[in-house]
């Protein structure tokens, strides 16, 4: 019976490992054909790959988008998106000689036409609408009004009432002057508006929003250490693509953010910790999205060069972090904590209008004590990101980029109010740090290897598991199974050596 056993279980091992073996290299092997396979197709075709997806993005937001804006734009942009992708294609069908040249003309084509034209329109036909938002979301309606108290000298922050909660916000009379939930910098771009009246179209803070996205875009890819991979996908992600546009053309206040973001990375990779945490602070000082990638590079920086470096950036955007929020801290408090705080988060008495079907939303609409759930895993998060900084340092600019790009990710997952268009953070993040990326850099990902590495670990569990068997069989039978030893020896790796 004992001999019974050891033969089942010998023929177990070996059968399922063979299978295990077996199934999950060919799985490499055919990723490995399909990667290779698309490594060897021009730029051109991510190109309009790119271009095909935006074209059908355009399409769904003008035939499904509850928003009336949002389905104008999505009516002007879907044939210049159309036109890049067959341009884009008929370049990878036939190359031209100046491929370079032709690329940038279709970025330039797309940024006129699915952006810059249908931006103007936008701010004409809002100058003009008396203060509605019909031709803009609510926030740029509300940095106005931020812009305004600050020129005047009034509290920036509102106070929110709890009678607020019952108020909506229509296409008419939006409650502009309720809500403020942005950081002290953003009220900035509100200034246009209170000093500038004829033509007022120049005072809309959407055209500041696209200049310092420009300007900070720009100069990022200017500046950028040279590497074997083209700037078009990071310029793409911040200028052209839907992620952008659309918040571009309709509010646009995370993108000078993001890109202000991006810069700060690019001079983390030029070794300018000060620089950085200058723009990084200035970052900052606009919204709390920009507060991850602020922590982690200087937490990457302190612990791979040296606290003396990490303090280079640190003491700039702390000190512009400070002096901006400072006087809001002293003097209205509980009002920052409502608009900035609270509000976003869908915990004050007056609502957001973030409330995009995402798993966060959905948890807070059938959970009541959700939102401190998520407070509490938030912090999680972060407190196991720095525990694998310590014990996996990557590079400064890289790994910060990616490590914040996935913070920020499932930071927007598990909100409970937010917005499907935060997504251009993790999005934008990850297309600069791969742009950045060299090869050998920690933390960049290789799902080829990660392939391998599943293989292995997999057979380094399928090995405990049998082994474990074996004992078990052994322990009742009171002899060792021979049968299954030269299995495990010669067909698993060995834990200990991978």
């Amino acid at each position: 019976m004992s001999r019974l056993k050891s033969d089942i279980g010998a023929d177990g091992a070996q059968t399922g490992q063979i299978v295990t073996a077996s199934t999950l290299r060919r799985s490499e092997e055919l990723f490995t054909a399909i990667w290779t396979r698309v490594r060897q197709l021009p730029p051109e075709a991510a190109d309009a790959a790119l271009y095909f997806g935006s074209t059908i993005f355009a399409l769904l937001t003008f035939g499904i988008s509850s928003i009336a804006i949002y389905r104008w734009w999505g009516e002007m942009a879907a044939l210049p998106y159309l036109i890049a992708t067959i341009a884009s294609a008929w370049m990878v069908i036939r190359p031209p000689r100046r491929r370079s040249a032709l690329r940038i003309a279709i970025v330039m084509l797309v940024f006129v036409t699915a952006v810059l034209i249908p931006l103007l329109a936008q701010i004409v036909d809002q100058a003009g609408s008396l203060g509605t938002i019909a031709h803009a979301q609510p926030e740029v309606l509300a940095i106005e009004a931020a812009g305004s108290r600050l020129i005047t000298g009034k509290a920036l922050y509102p106070v929110i009432h709890s009678a607020g909660a019952g108020l909506a916000s229509s296409s008419s009379v939006p409650i502009t002057n309720a809500f403020f939930p942005y950081l002290p910098g953003m009220a900035l771009f509100g200034i246009g508006s209170a000093l500038i009246h004829k033509p007022a179209a120049l005072g809309d803070p959407r055209l500041g929003f696209v200049l310092i996205t420009l300007i900070a875009t720009i100069l990022a890819i200017i500046w950028r250490p040279r590497t074997k991979r083209s700037p078009m996908l990071a310029f793409q992600a911040m200028a052209i693509l839907p992620t952008a546009a659309l918040p571009l053309v309709t509010g646009g206040d995370d993108i000078p953010v993001v890109a202000l973001m991006a810069l700060g990375i690019v001079l983390l990779a030029r070794q300018r910790w000060g620089w950085s945490g200058i723009v990084l602070g200035l970052a900052a000082i606009l919204k709390f999205t920009a507060w991850p990638l602020v922590i982690i590079a200087g937490f990457v920086l302190a612990v791979r060069n040296g606290w003396r470096a990490g303090l280079k950036l640190a003491l700039p955007a702390l000190t512009i972090m400070t002096w901006t929020l400072g006087r809001e801290v002293i003097h209205n408090l509980s009002a920052l904590v409502n608009n900035v705080i609270k509000f976003p988060a869908g915990i004050a008495s007056l609502k957001s209008p973030a409330a995009s079907p995402l798993p966060g939303h959905i948890l807070d609409s059938i959970w009541r004590g959700y939102p401190k759930i998520a407070f509490a895993i938030g912090i999680a998060i972060g407190i196991a990101t720095l525990v694998l900084i310590i014990y996996r340092t990557p590079k400064v600019h890289t790994g910060a980029s990616w490590l914040s790009a996935l913070v920020l990710f499932i930071a927007i997952l598990i909100a409970p109010a937010t917005r499907v268009g935060y997504l251009l953070y993790p999005v934008d993040l990850a297309a600069w740090a791969w742009v950045l990326t060299t090869t050998g850099d920690p933390l960049k990902p290789n799902l080829g290897k990660g392939l391998v590495g599943g293989r292995h670990l997999l057979q380094t569990m399928s090995a405990k598991g049998y082994r474990d068997l074996q004992t078990i069989l052994t322990h009742r039978s009171g002899k060792a199974t021979s049968a299954v030893k030269p299995v495990l020896r010669q067909d698993i790796p060995n834990a200990a050596t991978e």
